[in-house]
């Protein structure tokens, strides 16, 4: 498949989270999408099938079923999740999280009350779908990459050098940092 029929896969594949009961034990590319229209920070609505967030599974430890349920819908890991950062710095207000230090220097999470609201929230208003492309890591990063240069979703900070959200996502990520440094002082 080319990426262009990579990425129609993606739109047809897309199920809620809560109607996914099995994820495969292999490598690829996986999308999230909103199943609301507006999201704090956005001055604009989020369309239904728009895919905001584009990642991997790469590694070869990696499957999506690790990357996807296993860390970015799991409470207690913000720190090892781009996007559940992403997530969690946008919904902070709205959902009154609280960011705290996380597991590796520089690196937040949030206390577990706020970890669980923001899973919660993810599981309930996220669709998710995925490719399967048991490639080498190389070929993997480089479907990524290409799938974030065509698509240009609004979340990937990475790799996404004309995300106009780009710069107040780092921010808000930074904000929730600063926080967390605080957080003991």
């Amino acid at each position: 498949m080319n990426s262009e029929e990579i990425i129609q896969h993606l739109y047809e594949q897309r199920k809620r989270f809560a109607e996914i009961t099995e994820l495969p034990l292999v490598r690829g590319v996986y999308a999230f999408f909103y199943n609301g229209k507006v999201l704090p920070h956005f001055p604009e609505e989020i369309s239904e099938n728009e895919i905001l967030y584009i990642g991997k599974a790469a590694r070869p430890t990696s499957s999506l079923q690790q990357r996807i349920a296993q860390t970015h819908f799991k409470s207690g890991l913000t720190d090892r999740s781009t996007v559940r950062k992403t997530f969690g710095s946008i919904l902070k207000e709205t959902l009154s999280l609280k960011p705290i230090p996380g597991n590796k220097n520089g690196r937040f999470r949030f206390d577990q009350e706020s970890e669980d609201k923001l899973t919660e929230w993810m599981k309930s208003n996220l669709s998710v779908s995925f490719y399967e492309f048991p490639k080498t890591e190389q070929g993997i990063h480089h479907l990524e990459t290409t799938i974030i240069c065509l698509l240009v979703p609004k979340l990937n900070i990475q790799q996404n050098p004309n995300n106009p959200f780009r710069n107040k996502l780092q921010k808000l990520r930074k904000e929730c940092a600063r926080e967390a440094r605080s957080f003991n002082s």
